[in-house]
């Protein structure tokens, strides 16, 4: 099982020191290392405050982390595919996409861009880690964690789907 290489305290500090929030901590607790060793891999995030896929695409090159895009991974907001897809891989990261006007068919994929969550999967016990609340059982943030995000983004619908899922090779290790 994987377990935090941080601690809540160590993730304050950061929010406060450079801005980190879910794209460098799921980076992080994704790769088991330290918030320290993934500041300077993800590129611009210090002036942008948010992690793309190709920001974190360049993280995870960054350790030399080979990684596995799942195609179509909600399946047309299939709620039983996007899970599956979600816990499909030993540890997959997970770009979650809060859906609001923005993910309409007339949305604006730009406007939908800044209403996703980085978040981190493993199997075979579908636990997740979500950096506002640490380690966790998927049924758990499903039912309290993932209303609470969406009570807080104004106009959400309420409901979300996996955007990006990436099921990691496990190539980098703290240790090399």
């Amino acid at each position: 099982m994987l377990t935090a290489t941080f601690t809540e305290d160590e993730f304050l500090a950061a929010r406060k020191a450079w801005g980190c929030n879910c794209g460098p901590a799921s980076l992080a607790f994704a790769l088991q290392t330290t918030l320290d060793l993934v500041r300077p891999a993800i590129p611009d995030f210090e002036t942008r405050r948010y992690t793309s896929p190709m920001m974190m695409a360049a993280g995870l090159q960054y350790f030399g982390e080979r990684f596995t895009p799942v195609s179509n991974p909600s399946g047309g907001r299939d709620y039983q595919q996007g899970i599956a897809a979600m816990f499909g891989g030993p540890v997959s990261l997970v770009r979650i996409q809060w859906t609001g006007p923005w993910t309409d068919k007339t949305g604006s994929a730009k406007w939908a861009a800044t209403r996703t969550h980085w978040v981190v999967c493993w199997r075979p016990a579908a636990m997740m880690y979500d950096c506002n609340v640490g380690v966790i059982g998927f049924d758990e943030w499903e039912s309290t964690i993932a209303p609470a995000i969406m009570a807080n983004i104004p106009r959400s619908y309420g409901d979300w789907y996996p955007a990006d899922v990436w099921q990691l090779s496990g190539t980098w290790s703290p240790e090399t």
